[in-house]
C-alpha cells in the first residue's frame, strides 16, 4: 500500500472500516458490495492536506500492460436461440423500417 508511505500505521483503518466509511460498502446476499461512494469530501480533504499524488493517463499508459482480448463462446439451448432469433428479426424489421423513412436521414444527422 503506498498510503504506508505517507501515514503512520496507528492512524490507518481496517479496509473493512475503509470500504464501509468511503465506499458505501454494505452486505449483499452475494458478499459485500463496495461500489459505492460516501463522504467523498471528507476523503479528499484527508488524502489532499497531507500527500496526494495524481498522475494522467498519458503518463500512466505505458506503464499498463497491452490489452487482452478474449473470445468467449457461448452454447445456447434451443429455447433461448429461438426467443433470440426473434428478437434479432424484430430489430432487422425495425431497422428497415426506419431505413426506409425519413427518420433514418434525421437520426444519422443529429449524431
Amino acid at each position: 500500500m503506498q498510503l504506508l508511505c505517507v501515514v503512520p500505521v496507528e492512524k490507518m483503518m481496517r479496509k473493512n472500516d475503509f470500504y464501509v466509511r468511503y465506499c458505501e460498502a454494505h452486505e449483499t446476499q452475494y458478499g459485500f458490495d463496495t461500489k459505492g461512494s460516501s463522504n467523498c469530501s471528507e476523503l479528499n480533504y484527508l488524502l489532499s492536506r497531507g500527500v496526494m499524488i495524481r498522475r494522467r493517463k498519458d503518463q500512466v499508459l505505458k506503464e499498463l500492460p497491452p490489452k487482452q482480448r478474449d473470445r468467449v463462446y457461448l452454447t445456447i439451448d434451443s429455447k433461448n436461440k429461438s426467443v433470440m432469433n426473434a428478437g434479432l428479426t424484430g430489430m432487422k424489421n425495425a431497422y428497415n423500417n426506419l431505413k426506409s423513412s425519413s427518420k433514418f436521414i434525421l437520426y444519422w444527422l443529429t449524431l
